[in-house]
């Protein structure tokens, strides 16, 4: 390690960090069945690179809930939703869970 004196008090600190450990791969499998039993909060398993398909999800529920003896669209929504969902976890590559979070972030379609 490389330690640097600090030009205030004369202490020094270190420049280079500890090694941290990769975190453990995801499994899509598991992916893809926490996005069928929990819909949007499925995306949690993965929440550092899916925050906003998270929130998406997340919002579009809520709009559900309340608006639900309003208009009828949003329980259509809701359902189209959780379809789209179910299909983006499908398709992507076992190497998006077997890198992660190790690549870049995902962007909404």
């Amino acid at each position: 390690m490389s330690y640097q004196q600090d030009p205030h008090d004369g202490s020094e600190f270190n420049l280079s960090p500890e090694p941290t450990r990769p975190p453990k791969p995801k499994s899509k499998a598991l992916a893809v069945a926490l996005v069928v039993i929990f819909g949007s909060f499925g995306f949690l398993y993965t929440y550092h690179l899916d925050k906003k398909m998270f929130y998406l999800g997340l919002s579009t529920s809520f709009l559900f809930s309340v608006l639900l003896l309003r208009f009828a669209i949003f329980q259509y929504a809701s359902v189209a939703l959780l379809i789209y969902f179910i299909y983006d976890r499908a398709r992507l590559p076992k190497s998006y869970y077997q890198n992660y979070p190790n690549q870049p972030r995902r962007t909404l379609p």
